[in-house]
């Protein structure tokens, strides 16, 4: 996935663009276990941040 988050100021952010692997099912939609997947990453990434 490559997901990255990184801190900006006092809070962090994560930006992603899945790709056609990605998406099935409804067009303009994801799978739903890749949104929590990329939530249980970047929220481990930014708590490591904070401690």
């Amino acid at each position: 996935m490559r997901l990255v988050s990184y801190l900006d100021e006092d809070e962090t952010v994560a930006r992603y663009t899945p790709g056609p692997a990605y998406r099935g099912g409804v067009p303009g939609h994801v799978y739903g276990g890749l949104i929590a997947s990329l939530l249980d990453c970047h929220g481990a990434d930014s708590a490591s941040a904070f401690v």
